[in-house]
């Protein structure tokens, strides 16, 4: 089918194109939202990488996942989550500000991540959740899962001091409509230390002696709390009213949850937790 392209007329003193499009979907136009032919193929793309990886999957590899990471199978399918077989690795769509796939993050059974060659960093945004009530915006994807087991919903940060941006775009967009309060999650990282010369980051509670390039100064970090503050003044920014709770055991929400955390707890904590935005 042969569409107009949604490339605005004056766009480098050049006339609108046309795109030949192999289905029925049309890409929306540039007054809706940003997506333009190059984007329309990323998404394309992704969206056959992550089908053949579904169509390939040993039958009970997804639960065999979420068995040995504690989160139930249902969530991490509510995620879009498949086994890539080739990969040995779960994994997860991730999408921009206005929900369109732009990469995928893969997730070893020991904890590794890394991301396939070519993707952008975006959001981990289930494919089904909550319409309403708190949205929570929890580190990574198995933490989001997490929030969901607990009937909460949630959009994953691609990690801690990334993701605010995006998700101040989709508020000024009205796709967090329907949700309150917006609660940002903060991890319980340990503290870490980095060279002030050679910024090589150490993860230990005490101060190094000296770092491998000879220096002795170093500054103290909170990764999880400077994160979770910088995406609640980004949402602060876009005119969102917004909340930021860590959890009161683990480290993470997936570890709250394999320790028993319940729905009313994460309420309470919530209901508890400081607001930024007034």
């Amino acid at each position: 089918m042969r569409v107009q392209s949604p490339t605005p007329v004056d766009c480098k003193g050049a006339g609108r194109g046309w795109l030949h499009v192999l289905d029925e979907t049309v890409a929306p136009t540039c007054t809706d939202r940003p997506f333009l032919p190059k984007q329309y193929m990323r998404v394309r793309v992704i969206r056959l990488i992550l089908d053949g990886w579904a169509n390939t999957a040993p039958r009970d590899a997804l639960r065999d996942y979420a068995e040995a990471i504690g989160v139930p199978v249902g969530a991490l399918a509510d995620m879009g989550a498949v086994w890539a077989e080739d990969r040995h690795a779960l994994a997860f769509p991730m999408v921009n500000a206005w929900r369109y796939l732009c990469g995928i993050r893969l997730r070893a059974l020991n904890g590794k991540k890394w991301a396939v060659k070519g993707s952008r960093n975006g959001l981990f945004w289930p494919a089904a959740m909550p319409q309403s009530g708190p949205l929570l915006f929890p580190e990574g994807p198995t933490d989001t899962a997490s929030c969901l087991a607990l009937g909460i919903a949630a959009i994953g940060r691609p990690s801690a001091l990334v993701g605010g941006s995006m998700l101040a775009r989709a508020h000024q967009f009205g796709e967090l409509e329907g949700y309150s309060p917006l609660v940002v999650v903060q991890d319980q990282d340990t503290p870490r230390w980095r060279c002030t010369v050679c910024r090589t980051a150490y993860k230990q509670v005490d101060e190094p002696d000296v770092c491998e390039c000879g220096q002795q100064d170093f500054t103290r970090e909170h990764p999880g709390e400077a994160g979770a503050l910088a995406c609640a003044e980004s949402l602060a920014k876009s005119g969102a009213l917004v909340r930021i709770m860590a959890p009161p055991a683990g480290k993470d929400m997936r570890a709250w949850y394999q320790l028993g955390a319940t729905r009313v707890a994460v309420m309470s904590i919530i209901k508890h937790a400081p607001l930024i935005g007034i």
